[in-house]
Parts: C-alpha cells; structure tokens; sequence
C-alpha cells in the first residue's frame, strides 16, 4: 500500500536543515531506536551523550482501511491515530499498549 511505503520512507529520510540546542544543558538525553531519533539528537546535540530505548520508538501506523482509493496523507495519519486511540486491532499498537510501554521506561 502507497501508505505503508510512505511511512517507511518517512523513518528513513534525511533530517532537515542543521540546528544546535548546545545551550540546553542535560545529562541524560533519551532517544528512541529509530535513526532519525538519533540523527535529529546528534544534530541537536553534537557532544551528548544518548541512551536508546525502543520503549520511546514511536507508535507505528499501518492503512486505516484496505484500499486502493487515494487519500489525501492527512486523513490516513487522523484515522490510524484515532484507530490507535480506542486500541483498534487494525494497529499494530493500541493506546493501551503505549501506556504500559511508557510506564516501563
């Protein structure tokens, strides 16, 4: 589905433009397993130190509905969140997942 190669290709995709926060002084910088997560923090951060979790990965979402229909990216993102929301089986995750995941880390 064009939807499912969307996401995937968004969890790939370069980080934008180059940033730092080095005024943000922390000592423990928490970032998921995902190679944007890490990519964005190194961009933030340069010189910190980061501890990884696949605990904060974001949730993923899979095509709200079976379809070949086109939709605009908008509705398909809304639907699958509100899909995640009331713990439809559609999603890989449901909220109720997220927040046993949340008070684990």
């Amino acid at each position: 589905m064009e939807f499912n190669k969307a996401c995937e290709e968004y969890d790939v995709a370069p980080v934008g433009k180059n940033m730092e926060a080095s005024f943000i002084r922390c000592r423990n910088i928490y970032i998921s397993t995902l190679p944007r997560t890490e990519e964005t923090a190194k961009m933030l951060f340069p010189e910190g130190q980061f501890r990884k979790s696949a605990l904060i990965n974001e949730v993923p979402l899979r095509p709200w509905i079976d379809t070949k229909m086109q939709m605009p990216l908008w509705i398909w993102n809304v639907m699958g969140r509100m899909q995640w929301a009331i713990n439809s089986k559609r999603q890989q995750e449901g909220r109720s997942i997220t927040k046993v995941r949340a008070k684990e880390f």
